[in-house]
């Protein structure tokens, strides 16, 4: 699997290895994700890493595994 995902892209393998963050924004002391159109192009490739490296992982496992993973939203929780 690991060899899979690094074959995809650096960034699917960075989003696993370093953990995807999505962007946040504090208003009024209280974080909430930024909007999509206000991600800057590195974010949005950092997000789409992100969704390589889990639609690999959720791919390569068993109807098992894959019902105690489903609802990870990074590569690095799956």
């Amino acid at each position: 699997m690991i060899f899979f995902i690094k074959t995809l892209d650096g960034r699917a393998w960075r989003a696993l290895v370093a953990s995807y963050k999505p962007p946040m924004i504090t208003v009024d002391g209280v974080s909430a994700p930024k909007p999509k159109v206000d991600w800057t192009d590195a974010k949005e490739q950092a997000s789409v890493g992100n969704v390589r490296a889990l639609n690999a992982i959720f791919n390569g496992v068993d109807l098992n595994v894959f019902k105690l993973i489903n609802s990870c939203s990074t590569a690095k929780e799956a």
